[in-house]
């Protein structure tokens, strides 16, 4: 069986890049580097969004979400992460997302920066069982298109 190609990461970068100026609203599925990104996604059992953690919102969603978690993209906020993560991993999550917060905060009084954190969830499936998902979380700070926090959140299914 021949192995998947490791999955190419500065495709993100680019993305950010191409669809940041528009504050990653009304994005083209059907965009070259969309499709690029949907069929990385699709191969390594994965997907992704992009938020604004001083605004607390998430922007854009990657259309696996609902493969992965059973939440359409439109329809993916905050909040479900606490109902799709496993009981146990509860207090661990509440105790990520404060840290989040502070590091958009942080970068965003200083007005540069970037940080990186990653960590792994038990997170329920469409089907009702959980799958351990590593979590990667990078976020930048961006005045385009205004002063802002953003914060890429990838995950992968490691089962």
């Amino acid at each position: 069986m021949k192995q998947a190609n490791p999955p190419d990461y500065g495709l993100f970068f680019e993305f950010i890049k191409t669809f940041s100026k528009d504050g990653f609203t009304g994005i083209d599925p059907k965009h070259p580097l969309m499709l690029e990104l949907e069929e990385m996604m699709e191969v390594h059992d994965q997907f992704f969004y992009i938020a604004d953690v001083i605004q607390m919102n998430i922007l854009f969603t990657s259309k696996r979400s609902i493969k992965m978690i059973g939440i359409d993209p439109e329809e993916l906020t905050f909040y479900q992460f606490m109902e799709l993560t496993h009981p146990d991993e509860l207090q661990r999550l509440n105790l990520g997302r404060p840290m989040i917060v502070k590091m958009g905060q942080e970068l965003f009084t200083a007005e540069n920066g970037i940080r990186y954190l990653s960590t792994d969830f038990r997170m329920r499936t469409p089907s009702g069982s959980y799958s351990n998902i590593l979590i990667q979380c990078y976020l930048v700070y961006s005045t385009i298109p205004r002063k802002t926090v953003f914060f890429l959140k990838v995950h992968t299914n490691i089962d």
